[in-house]
């Protein structure tokens, strides 16, 4: 997504994935995501962005407390969940008020995504979880008018996937259909990546 590549070209294919070239596994999850080798398929924005002099802030945005090409975002707050949306929103507006500001900043909330893949898609309680996020997004605005930025930046609003509700009725059990012995699986939630074993 930072990249403007597709995921074949930039590396960055799951959460949990096996490179084949570095014969090892990545995980979100295990947190080995640090090692810059998994990212240096492609220079994310703020990468290309402080190479031409400038400055960007980063407030939990996936890989973005990686150095990546050498280079880490000139200010980016470590991933941790249990940050509120208004302390990233409040150090983001710090940055670009600074007496060096940034110009260029991202932030990253975590829903729907993560209630998604909980509860699915189609799930009435998604309503509640859709309007927090409306209200979360008047914030950031309000926020934003209040620090005399919205007339100054463009806000861009975006996610990584879609989603699909999943169903026991299409459910597809795979060792019916192939021996447990023949591949490793790599990801699941709900589609599986599964690895064949060599010579399978």
């Amino acid at each position: 997504l930072v990249t403007g590549l597709y995921a074949e070209s930039h590396g960055i294919v799951a959460n949990e994935m096996y490179d084949p070239v570095l014969n090892e596994t990545f995980s979100l999850n295990k947190m080995n995501t640090h090692n810059s080798k998994f990212w240096e398929e492609a220079s994310p924005i703020w990468v290309t962005n402080q190479r031409e002099g400038h400055k960007s802030g980063a407030a939990m945005w996936p890989g973005t407390d990686v150095t990546i090409h050498e280079i880490l975002p000139t200010h980016y707050m470590p991933y941790n969940e249990s940050v509120p949306f208004e302390d990233r929103v409040a150090k983001l507006i710090e940055w670009f008020t600074s007496e060096e500001p940034i110009n260029f900043g991202l932030l990253y909330w975590e829903q729907p995504d993560e209630s998604g893949h909980f509860l699915g898609p189609e799930n009435p309680l998604m309503g509640a979880i859709i309007s927090d996020i409306d209200r979360k997004l008047g914030y950031l605005i309000s926020e934003l008018k209040k620090a005399k930025l919205w007339d100054v930046i463009n806000v861009i609003v975006t996610s990584d996937h879609g989603m699909s509700q999943s169903s026991s009725e299409r459910l597809i059990e795979l060792d019916q259909y192939v021996s447990r012995e023949l591949y490793t699986v790599i990801d699941h939630s709900p589609a599986v990546a599964i690895l064949p074993k060599e010579g399978r």
